[in-house]
């Protein structure tokens, strides 16, 4: 079995510095699955990190509308990787089955484009059980 890698979008602005800009994502032509649900997160403590679960089908792309988030990914087979959210043109395609951790700036706000409607039987919320996936 193949493990899908997380990848950057980028997510075109449209406009100029003297009136702003506008980025549009679209299932299947920006975002590589069907919309099903939109969440944000914002006003985390810089003190706190957030994540530490993975998802058994769920695929997400998280955008940073403002402030920098670093988010921390562990696949299946126990490779790492580290990327940093800090432009709201920017996107990281999150595939199933990758822990993450993720850590905020004061006043970051952090939008998850998601697959699927929350089914709290699609999340692996233990370490261990996590590591039990691995090939």
């Amino acid at each position: 079995m193949d493990i899908i890698k997380p990848y950057w979008i980028h997510f075109t602005g449209i406009g100029d510095p003297d009136v702003g800009f506008i980025s549009v994502a679209q299932s299947k032509v920006h975002v590589p699955f069907t919309i099903q649900r939109l969440y944000w997160v914002y006003d985390t403590p810089d003190s706190i990190e957030r994540g530490h679960h993975a998802h058994i089908s769920t695929q997400q792309v998280l955008i940073a509308i403002e402030g920098k988030i670093e988010i921390n990914l562990e696949n299946q087979e126990g490779d790492y990787s580290t990327f940093n959210l800090e432009s709201p043109e920017m996107g990281l395609y999150v595939p199933p089955l990758h822990w993450r951790r993720l850590q905020f700036s004061p006043k970051a706000i952090l939008l998850s484009i998601v697959s699927t409607d929350f089914n709290e039987n699609d999340y692996i919320r233990s370490y261990d059980v996590f590591k039990k996936y691995r090939f």
